[in-house]
Protein backbone atom coordinates (compact mmCIF):
# COMPACT_ATOMS: atom_id res chain seq x y z
CA UNK A 1 0.00 0.00 0.00
CA UNK A 2 2.75 2.36 0.53
CA UNK A 3 4.34 1.71 -2.60
CA UNK A 4 1.06 2.32 -4.41
CA UNK A 5 1.14 5.64 -2.74
CA UNK A 6 4.63 7.07 -3.20
CA UNK A 7 4.22 5.86 -6.83
CA UNK A 8 0.90 8.06 -7.21
CA UNK A 9 2.58 10.86 -5.40
CA UNK A 10 5.57 10.89 -7.89
CA UNK A 11 3.14 11.01 -11.00
CA UNK A 12 0.57 13.75 -9.59
CA UNK A 13 2.49 16.54 -8.24
CA UNK A 14 4.94 16.82 -10.90
CA UNK A 15 2.41 17.36 -13.59
CA UNK A 16 0.24 19.73 -11.37
CA UNK A 17 3.27 22.14 -11.09
CA UNK A 18 3.97 21.66 -14.44
CA UNK A 19 0.16 22.83 -15.35
CA UNK A 20 1.24 25.82 -12.73
CA UNK A 21 4.57 26.86 -14.77
CA UNK A 22 3.03 26.70 -17.39
CA UNK A 23 -0.65 28.89 -16.75
CA UNK A 24 2.25 31.79 -14.85
CA UNK A 25 4.01 32.01 -17.69
CA UNK A 26 1.04 31.84 -20.34
CA UNK A 27 -0.72 34.40 -17.94
CA UNK A 28 2.18 37.09 -17.28
CA UNK A 29 2.43 37.64 -20.85
CA UNK A 30 -1.09 39.25 -20.89
CA UNK A 31 -0.40 40.71 -16.93
CA UNK A 32 2.73 42.68 -18.33
CA UNK A 33 0.77 44.56 -20.74
CA UNK A 34 -2.21 45.36 -19.03
CA UNK A 35 -3.07 48.49 -18.07
CA UNK A 36 -4.15 47.78 -14.61
CA UNK A 37 -0.90 45.75 -13.54
CA UNK A 38 1.69 48.00 -12.09
CA UNK A 39 4.53 46.92 -9.69
CA UNK A 40 2.90 43.17 -9.67
CA UNK A 41 -0.19 44.67 -8.53
CA UNK A 42 -3.49 43.72 -10.28
CA UNK A 43 -5.37 47.35 -9.65
CA UNK A 44 -8.54 45.82 -10.10
CA UNK A 45 -8.27 42.83 -7.61
CA UNK A 46 -6.42 45.50 -5.20
CA UNK A 47 -9.69 47.44 -4.95
CA UNK A 48 -12.14 45.00 -4.10
CA UNK A 49 -9.94 43.21 -1.67
CA UNK A 50 -7.30 44.88 -0.67
CA UNK A 51 -3.26 44.79 -2.15
CA UNK A 52 -2.10 41.61 0.31
CA UNK A 53 -4.40 39.98 -2.29
CA UNK A 54 -3.32 41.10 -5.78
CA UNK A 55 -0.15 39.80 -6.23
CA UNK A 56 0.18 39.13 -9.98
CA UNK A 57 3.16 36.73 -9.10
CA UNK A 58 0.80 34.41 -6.81
CA UNK A 59 -2.32 34.90 -8.89
CA UNK A 60 -1.10 33.70 -12.13
CA UNK A 61 0.13 30.12 -10.61
CA UNK A 62 -3.58 29.40 -9.27
CA UNK A 63 -5.40 27.63 -12.01
CA UNK A 64 -8.96 28.13 -10.30
CA UNK A 65 -8.80 31.99 -10.72
CA UNK A 66 -9.46 34.10 -13.74
CA UNK A 67 -8.71 37.72 -15.01
CA UNK A 68 -10.84 40.18 -13.33
CA UNK A 69 -10.97 42.11 -16.42
CA UNK A 70 -11.86 38.84 -18.93
CA UNK A 71 -8.41 38.53 -20.22
CA UNK A 72 -7.31 34.81 -18.97
CA UNK A 73 -9.71 32.27 -17.62
CA UNK A 74 -9.27 29.25 -15.14
CA UNK A 75 -7.83 25.95 -15.91
CA UNK A 76 -9.39 22.77 -15.80
CA UNK A 77 -8.45 19.71 -14.53
CA UNK A 78 -9.38 16.69 -12.76
CA UNK A 79 -10.99 16.62 -10.16
CA UNK A 80 -9.92 14.65 -7.11
CA UNK A 81 -13.52 13.67 -5.35
CA UNK A 82 -15.21 12.72 -8.95
CA UNK A 83 -12.90 12.64 -11.75
CA UNK A 84 -14.30 14.96 -13.99
CA UNK A 85 -12.47 17.31 -15.82
CA UNK A 86 -13.42 20.57 -14.43
CA UNK A 87 -12.29 23.96 -12.12
CA UNK A 88 -11.25 22.44 -9.03
CA UNK A 89 -9.72 24.26 -5.36
CA UNK A 90 -6.45 24.88 -5.46
CA UNK A 91 -6.10 23.61 -2.06
CA UNK A 92 -8.48 20.57 -1.98
CA UNK A 93 -8.83 19.37 -5.36
CA UNK A 94 -12.54 19.39 -5.71
CA UNK A 95 -14.92 20.98 -7.63
CA UNK A 96 -17.84 22.96 -6.45
CA UNK A 97 -20.15 19.91 -6.70
CA UNK A 98 -17.91 17.64 -4.43
CA UNK A 99 -17.23 20.47 -2.23
CA UNK A 100 -21.17 21.15 -1.60
CA UNK A 101 -21.90 17.52 -1.60
CA UNK A 102 -19.30 17.55 1.19
CA UNK A 103 -20.81 20.01 3.04
CA UNK A 104 -24.20 18.66 2.25
CA UNK A 105 -22.27 15.24 4.10
CA UNK A 106 -21.27 17.55 7.33
CA UNK A 107 -24.80 18.20 7.94
CA UNK A 108 -25.54 14.09 9.14
CA UNK A 109 -23.60 15.40 12.29
CA UNK A 110 -25.91 17.50 14.08
CA UNK A 111 -24.37 19.78 16.88
CA UNK A 112 -26.93 18.46 19.55
CA UNK A 113 -27.98 15.47 21.35
CA UNK A 114 -30.63 14.32 19.26
CA UNK A 115 -34.03 13.32 20.82
CA UNK A 116 -33.94 10.26 22.90
CA UNK A 117 -37.27 8.86 22.24
CA UNK A 118 -38.07 5.10 22.02
CA UNK A 119 -41.62 5.25 21.84
CA UNK A 120 -45.09 7.35 21.56
CA UNK A 121 -47.07 7.87 25.16
CA UNK A 122 -50.76 8.67 25.48
CA UNK A 123 -50.85 13.02 25.86
CA UNK A 124 -54.22 14.05 26.23
CA UNK A 125 -55.01 17.46 26.17
CA UNK A 126 -57.05 19.25 29.24
CA UNK A 127 -59.40 21.14 27.23
CA UNK A 128 -60.07 22.35 24.02
CA UNK A 129 -55.98 22.72 22.49
CA UNK A 130 -55.31 26.04 20.94
CA UNK A 131 -54.60 25.93 17.02
CA UNK A 132 -52.54 28.36 15.39
CA UNK A 133 -51.21 28.48 11.90
CA UNK A 134 -48.39 29.24 10.20
CA UNK A 135 -48.29 29.92 6.12
CA UNK A 136 -45.52 30.83 3.63
CA UNK A 137 -46.95 31.94 0.57
CA UNK A 138 -44.97 33.30 -2.83
CA UNK A 139 -47.54 34.91 -4.51
CA UNK A 140 -45.87 34.74 -7.84
CA UNK A 141 -49.28 33.30 -9.87
CA UNK A 142 -53.37 34.57 -9.52
CA UNK A 143 -54.85 31.81 -10.13
CA UNK A 144 -52.95 29.61 -7.18
CA UNK A 145 -52.77 32.35 -5.07
CA UNK A 146 -56.17 33.23 -4.97
CA UNK A 147 -57.01 29.58 -4.68
CA UNK A 148 -54.87 29.63 -1.56
CA UNK A 149 -56.34 32.48 -0.18
CA UNK A 150 -60.42 31.17 -0.51
CA UNK A 151 -58.98 27.81 0.84
CA UNK A 152 -57.69 29.06 4.05
CA UNK A 153 -60.96 31.00 4.40
CA UNK A 154 -62.90 28.01 4.50
CA UNK A 155 -60.63 26.27 7.09
CA UNK A 156 -61.51 29.58 8.85
CA UNK A 157 -64.61 29.53 9.09
CA UNK A 158 -65.19 25.62 9.79
CA UNK A 159 -62.89 26.78 13.24
CA UNK A 160 -60.00 24.92 11.80
CA UNK A 161 -57.93 27.87 14.10
CA UNK A 162 -58.73 28.97 17.09
CA UNK A 163 -55.75 30.48 17.78
CA UNK A 164 -52.77 33.20 15.94
CA UNK A 165 -52.63 32.94 12.03
CA UNK A 166 -49.18 33.99 10.58
CA UNK A 167 -48.01 34.76 7.21
CA UNK A 168 -44.47 34.65 5.69
CA UNK A 169 -44.86 36.16 2.06
CA UNK A 170 -41.69 35.95 0.53
CA UNK A 171 -41.53 38.68 -2.63
CA UNK A 172 -39.72 39.55 -5.94
CA UNK A 173 -39.89 41.45 -9.24
CA UNK A 174 -42.68 38.64 -10.23
CA UNK A 175 -44.90 38.68 -7.04
CA UNK A 176 -48.30 39.87 -6.94
CA UNK A 177 -47.65 40.98 -2.81
CA UNK A 178 -49.29 44.05 -3.49
CA UNK A 179 -52.72 43.11 -4.71
CA UNK A 180 -53.11 40.67 -2.44
CA UNK A 181 -52.18 42.41 1.08
CA UNK A 182 -55.29 43.76 2.29
CA UNK A 183 -56.70 40.60 2.04
CA UNK A 184 -53.58 39.31 4.00
CA UNK A 185 -53.98 41.46 6.35
CA UNK A 186 -57.65 40.61 7.19
CA UNK A 187 -56.92 36.82 7.30
CA UNK A 188 -53.63 36.91 9.27
CA UNK A 189 -52.98 37.89 12.71
CA UNK A 190 -49.75 38.63 11.74
CA UNK A 191 -48.32 39.29 8.03
CA UNK A 192 -44.38 39.94 7.26
CA UNK A 193 -42.75 40.43 4.25
CA UNK A 194 -39.12 38.67 2.83
CA UNK A 195 -37.07 39.00 -0.07
CA UNK A 196 -37.38 35.52 -2.05
CA UNK A 197 -34.42 33.33 -1.71
CA UNK A 198 -34.74 30.28 -4.12
CA UNK A 199 -32.00 28.13 -2.81
CA UNK A 200 -34.33 28.20 0.68
CA UNK A 201 -37.79 28.55 -0.64
CA UNK A 202 -40.62 28.33 1.91
CA UNK A 203 -37.28 27.34 4.57
CA UNK A 204 -36.41 31.03 4.31
CA UNK A 205 -38.88 32.38 7.30
CA UNK A 206 -39.77 29.27 8.48
CA UNK A 207 -37.78 30.19 12.02
CA UNK A 208 -38.88 33.75 12.17
CA UNK A 209 -42.64 32.31 11.09
CA UNK A 210 -42.67 30.56 14.45
CA UNK A 211 -41.19 32.44 16.84
CA UNK A 212 -44.18 34.46 17.80
CA UNK A 213 -45.91 30.32 17.96
CA UNK A 214 -43.00 29.45 20.20
CA UNK A 215 -44.67 27.74 23.28
CA UNK A 216 -43.98 25.08 25.44
CA UNK A 217 -47.82 24.89 26.46
CA UNK A 218 -48.80 21.40 26.00
CA UNK A 219 -52.34 22.91 25.05
CA UNK A 220 -51.38 24.08 22.28
CA UNK A 221 -50.69 22.49 18.49
CA UNK A 222 -49.57 24.68 14.94
CA UNK A 223 -50.53 23.53 11.75
CA UNK A 224 -47.33 24.18 9.12
CA UNK A 225 -48.63 24.47 5.67
CA UNK A 226 -47.36 26.44 2.60
CA UNK A 227 -48.81 28.05 -0.79
CA UNK A 228 -47.85 25.00 -2.85
CA UNK A 229 -47.78 25.43 -6.78
CA UNK A 230 -45.96 28.91 -7.53
CA UNK A 231 -43.66 27.27 -9.87
CA UNK A 232 -44.01 28.32 -13.91
CA UNK A 233 -45.08 24.31 -14.17
CA UNK A 234 -47.06 23.76 -11.61
CA UNK A 235 -48.78 26.57 -10.51
CA UNK A 236 -52.10 25.51 -13.41
CA UNK A 237 -50.92 21.72 -13.08
CA UNK A 238 -54.26 19.75 -12.56
CA UNK A 239 -52.06 17.12 -10.31
CA UNK A 240 -50.55 19.90 -8.24
CA UNK A 241 -54.06 20.89 -7.15
CA UNK A 242 -55.29 17.60 -6.37
CA UNK A 243 -52.21 17.01 -4.43
CA UNK A 244 -52.70 20.54 -2.43
CA UNK A 245 -56.56 20.02 -2.15
CA UNK A 246 -55.84 16.62 -0.60
CA UNK A 247 -53.58 17.74 1.95
CA UNK A 248 -56.08 20.78 2.89
CA UNK A 249 -59.05 18.30 3.47
CA UNK A 250 -56.89 15.77 5.45
CA UNK A 251 -54.77 17.82 7.11
CA UNK A 252 -56.28 21.61 7.43
CA UNK A 253 -60.15 20.47 7.87
CA UNK A 254 -59.30 17.35 9.75
CA UNK A 255 -57.80 18.92 12.71
CA UNK A 256 -59.87 16.94 15.19
CA UNK A 257 -58.38 13.73 13.79
CA UNK A 258 -54.80 15.63 14.47
CA UNK A 259 -56.02 16.25 17.85
CA UNK A 260 -56.76 12.49 18.19
CA UNK A 261 -53.36 11.43 17.01
CA UNK A 262 -51.82 13.67 19.90
CA UNK A 263 -53.92 12.86 22.38
CA UNK A 264 -52.41 9.38 21.77
CA UNK A 265 -49.03 10.31 21.94
CA UNK A 266 -47.88 11.78 18.62
CA UNK A 267 -46.26 15.51 18.38
CA UNK A 268 -46.78 15.09 14.43
CA UNK A 269 -50.07 14.33 12.48
CA UNK A 270 -49.72 15.12 8.38
CA UNK A 271 -51.04 13.66 5.53
CA UNK A 272 -48.89 11.43 2.87
CA UNK A 273 -45.76 10.36 5.00
CA UNK A 274 -43.09 8.95 3.06
CA UNK A 275 -39.55 7.31 3.38
CA UNK A 276 -37.64 10.37 2.00
CA UNK A 277 -33.88 10.09 1.41
CA UNK A 278 -33.11 13.60 2.25
CA UNK A 279 -29.37 14.04 2.72
CA UNK A 280 -29.35 16.13 5.78
CA UNK A 281 -31.90 14.79 7.96
CA UNK A 282 -30.74 11.70 10.39
CA UNK A 283 -34.34 9.88 10.14
CA UNK A 284 -35.26 9.15 6.50
CA UNK A 285 -38.88 10.19 6.74
CA UNK A 286 -41.03 13.45 5.77
CA UNK A 287 -44.75 14.31 4.73
CA UNK A 288 -44.30 14.98 1.32
CA UNK A 289 -45.72 18.05 0.07
CA UNK A 290 -45.34 19.29 3.65
CA UNK A 291 -48.62 20.03 5.50
CA UNK A 292 -48.59 18.71 8.72
CA UNK A 293 -49.65 19.53 12.63
CA UNK A 294 -46.75 19.60 15.71
CA UNK A 295 -47.58 19.48 19.42
CA UNK A 296 -46.29 22.83 20.58
CA UNK A 297 -44.80 21.63 23.47
CA UNK A 298 -42.83 19.08 22.04
CA UNK A 299 -42.06 21.21 18.71
CA UNK A 300 -40.33 24.23 21.15
CA UNK A 301 -38.94 21.72 23.97
CA UNK A 302 -36.38 20.65 21.76
CA UNK A 303 -33.47 23.11 22.57
CA UNK A 304 -32.23 22.60 18.62
CA UNK A 305 -36.18 23.78 17.23
CA UNK A 306 -34.24 26.13 14.68
CA UNK A 307 -31.61 24.28 13.58
CA UNK A 308 -32.44 23.57 9.72
CA UNK A 309 -30.08 22.73 6.97
CA UNK A 310 -29.44 25.23 4.08
CA UNK A 311 -30.64 23.40 1.15
CA UNK A 312 -33.65 23.80 -1.12
CA UNK A 313 -35.56 20.84 1.18
CA UNK A 314 -35.13 22.21 4.51
CA UNK A 315 -38.66 22.73 5.14
CA UNK A 316 -39.97 19.02 4.11
CA UNK A 317 -36.89 17.81 5.44
CA UNK A 318 -37.73 19.39 9.38
CA UNK A 319 -39.05 16.74 10.86
CA UNK A 320 -36.87 14.31 9.75
CA UNK A 321 -34.19 16.26 11.00
CA UNK A 322 -35.88 16.42 14.79
CA UNK A 323 -38.44 13.40 14.76
CA UNK A 324 -37.91 9.76 14.89
CA UNK A 325 -40.34 7.71 11.79
CA UNK A 326 -42.82 6.67 14.64
CA UNK A 327 -43.27 10.19 16.26
CA UNK A 328 -45.24 11.04 12.72
CA UNK A 329 -48.24 10.11 12.61
CA UNK A 330 -50.17 10.11 9.31
CA UNK A 331 -53.28 11.40 8.94
CA UNK A 332 -53.70 9.79 4.96
CA UNK A 333 -51.66 8.51 2.20
CA UNK A 334 -49.24 6.74 4.12
CA UNK A 335 -46.19 5.79 1.73
CA UNK A 336 -48.57 6.47 -1.56
CA UNK A 337 -47.64 2.60 -2.46
CA UNK A 338 -44.18 4.01 -3.67
CA UNK A 339 -45.65 6.01 -6.61
CA UNK A 340 -44.56 9.59 -7.06
CA UNK A 341 -47.03 12.23 -5.82
CA UNK A 342 -46.51 14.39 -9.17
CA UNK A 343 -47.42 11.89 -11.75
CA UNK A 344 -51.07 11.58 -12.71
CA UNK A 345 -51.04 7.77 -12.48
CA UNK A 346 -50.64 7.55 -9.02
CA UNK A 347 -53.79 9.84 -8.36
CA UNK A 348 -55.82 7.16 -9.81
CA UNK A 349 -54.94 5.33 -6.93
CA UNK A 350 -54.87 7.72 -4.50
CA UNK A 351 -58.24 9.56 -5.47
CA UNK A 352 -60.29 6.12 -5.11
CA UNK A 353 -58.42 5.74 -1.21
CA UNK A 354 -59.56 9.23 -1.12
CA UNK A 355 -63.02 8.39 -1.52
CA UNK A 356 -62.96 5.30 0.95
CA UNK A 357 -61.43 7.59 3.57
CA UNK A 358 -64.59 10.45 3.05
CA UNK A 359 -66.89 7.35 3.32
CA UNK A 360 -65.14 6.51 6.54
CA UNK A 361 -64.87 9.56 7.91
CA UNK A 362 -68.78 10.27 7.40
CA UNK A 363 -69.72 7.03 8.89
Amino acid sequence: MACGVKALTNINIPSLEQAKEAAAVSRMKVCENCEWCKFSICRIVAAKHGKSKANIEHGIRRLSLSCPDGRWGPITRECVGCSRSTVVDDVTGFCKWCISKKKIGREHRISYTPRKVVHVSPNPFKGTPIRHLYFFLYPRYKESTEYHLDRLRKSIKTNAFNGKKICCVATDGDTLQDKYRGELDHIFDEVFYITNDPKRRESAGFVRGLKPLASFSNEEMICLIHGKGQQSHSHDDDTIRMWTEAMYETVVDNWQEAVRAMEDGYPLAGSFKSVGNFATTPNKWHYSGTFYWARSSVLFGNKAWQQMCNQWWAAESYVGRHFADFEGFCLFGDNTGGGSLYHPVTWVKLNKELKEWRKLKES
